[in-house]
């Protein structure tokens, strides 16, 4: 028994003084302490006989002081979490091969209206100013001259004829192309009514000849088929050639390719090629120091050809094969996972047993 800690003598008479219980000032004896441990293992020994009662496995203790059900348990999640990892590890890769290849699924689809607008097409000279090859900006046989539009056996209407705009582009290499863009304003796009040759269009230009023996120049056209929201397609890469004193003729479809629903289709131009040579009444009128050369395009089909990339096998499908590998394999489902860890919080009072008790009921 302790003494009680020595009071002040002075006594304020305004403040009600509360006796003191002297039992709350008692510190815990010998027998109090034992008594509290007694009734822990008690209450530790009762539910070891209650598991005891419904599992007679629990009885068995084999070694590092596990019962055999405990044994069978660890054996069985450590087997189970074994299968799990060589299933996560199949189908982790067959995620990553459908990711990287995807199936191609290619239809055509009509068009609703009956028509199909044209592409933008600008063709170029294939001679360049500054470098690659260096001309400098005074290069005459750099330059491209328009010279007439037909639609099929007719000249092209106003609209169409005007549609043939002169510009410059210039490349990341520091090359500048001279070049007309036919149906490049998106306001007024040409709309095509029928394929092949009564559909065609066909741009006739002029070139300067070269000087004799100047190095690295050609005498031809490059053509690009782009959508009109393109203002300067990337020529440098172009190898659509028409040669000098040529028609080149192009068969074109246009191609809308589907990645997935989010990324917004895009919108290509496959171009098949063919050429004949020039003569008669086509070179009568140019002058000794140019080249004529006409370049034709048509529809080879108004329907758009459609390539959708579809994965066989995406990420969803991975979590949803994992999901359901995991509630077979060793029960879980994402309530038991935070109730798991909930009872995580009172492993310093109650040990891994709630833990243990939450993943194996």
């Amino acid at each position: 028994m302790t003494s009680l800690p020595q009071q002040s003598s002075y006594v304020d008479p305004s403040y009600p003084v509360k006796p003191i219980n002297p039992e709350f000032l008692q510190t815990p004896t010998y027998n109090d302490v034992e008594q509290s441990q007694s009734k822990k293992k008690s209450k530790k020994k009762r539910r070891y006989e209650e598991e005891v009662s419904e599992d007679p496995t629990s009885k068995c203790i084999l070694c590092c002081g596990m019962t055999l059900r405990s044994w069978i348990i660890f054996v069985m999640w450590f087997g189970a979490a074994g299968l799990f990892g060589w299933y996560f590890a199949n189908v982790y890769l067959t995620l990553r091969a459908s990711l990287a290849e995807a199936t191609t699924s290619i239809i055509l689809e009509p068009s609703e209206t009956g028509t199909r607008g044209f592409p933008a097409v600008t063709v170029c000279n294939w001679n360049t100013m500054g470098p690659p090859p260096n001309n400098g900006n005074n290069c005459s046989f750099c330059e491209i001259e328009f010279v007439n539009c037909y639609q099929a056996d007719d000249n092209c209407s106003a609209p169409v004829f005007a549609s043939v705009v002169p510009k410059t582009i210039g490349s990341p290499e520091g090359a500048i192309f001279n070049c007309y863009t036919f149906n490049g304003d998106y306001r007024s796009i040409l709309q095509i009514s029928e394929a092949g040759y009564d559909g065609s269009v066909s741009l006739v230009f002029d070139l300067v000849k070269p000087y004799s023996f100047t190095e690295g120049a050609r005498l031809g056209i490059q053509v690009t088929f782009h959508s009109q929201n393109i203002t300067e397609p990337f020529v440098w890469n172009e190898t659509n050639y028409v040669r000098a004193f040529t028609e080149g003729s192009y068969s074109v479809v246009e191609v809308k390719t589907i990645v997935d629903e989010v990324t917004l289709p895009k919108i290509t131009y496959e171009a098949k090629a063919s050429a004949i040579g020039l003569a008669g009444v086509d070179l009568a009128s140019v002058p000794s120091d140019r080249a004529r050369v006409i370049v034709s395009f048509s529809y080879e089909t108004l329907s758009q050809k459609v390539v959708r990339y579809v994965y066989t096998y995406t990420i969803s499908s991975f979590l949803g094969d994992l999901a359901g590998m995991a509630g077979l394999l060793m029960g879980l489902d994402s309530l038991k996972v935070v109730r798991g860890f909930l009872a995580l919080t009172k492993c310093r009072q109650k040990g891994l047993t709630p833990f243990a008790r939450v993943f194996n009921s």
